[in-house]
């Protein structure tokens, strides 16, 4: 979930200094940034970070994967809208560039089912990205319905062609 305003909850907390040691386009448009620090809170599938956006403030951004404790990875559509946080990080946010950002929080925790369906259209798959890697890790019966406007376009599409 990109572009968000920070929550309330998150300005109480540490910030973490923190450095960019991945940027690539994973798609036309959509940029998958990866930071490291020095330490990183473990946190859960369905989490996402507030980030310091240069001349933007702070946007909250779902993070992709499960690598819980060592990495954040985000995925950002970049859209055309002068003044957009999407486009600051892509003018700002290079391999080896220092950022600031903000513990992870779940508002969205796997609840235990039978059965999970997932409908996402476009960057909206980010979110759920790492709960279908832990329902993967977990065995569980999961199906994705995926809609978008070109193959080009879509996120994580070879990491999910065979579920789609």
């Amino acid at each position: 979930m990109s572009d968000m305003t920070m929550s309330s909850r998150n300005m109480a907390l540490t910030r973490i200094p923190a450095k960019i040691t991945r940027r690539d386009e994973i798609a036309e448009a959509i940029l998958l940034i990866e930071f490291s620090a020095e330490y990183f809170a473990s946190w859960t599938a369905g989490a996402h970070i507030d980030v310091e956006v240069p001349g933007c403030g702070l946007r909250s951004y779902s993070l992709v994967d499960g690598d819980y404790q060592k990495k954040y990875r985000i995925a950002v559509k970049i859209l055309d809208d002068p003044g957009s946080a999407s486009l600051a990080i892509r003018d700002h946010f290079h391999v080896g560039t220092d950022v600031v950002i903000y513990p992870a929080i779940n508002r969205f925790p796997i609840r235990q089912a039978s059965h999970y369906t997932f409908l996402a259209a476009g960057i909206g798959v980010t979110p759920m990205m790492a709960i279908i890697e832990e329902l993967e890790r977990r065995s569980a019966d999961w199906e994705l319905h995926y809609c978008t406007r070109a193959p080009e376009k879509t996120a994580f599409a070879s990491r999910l062609a065979p579920h789609v």
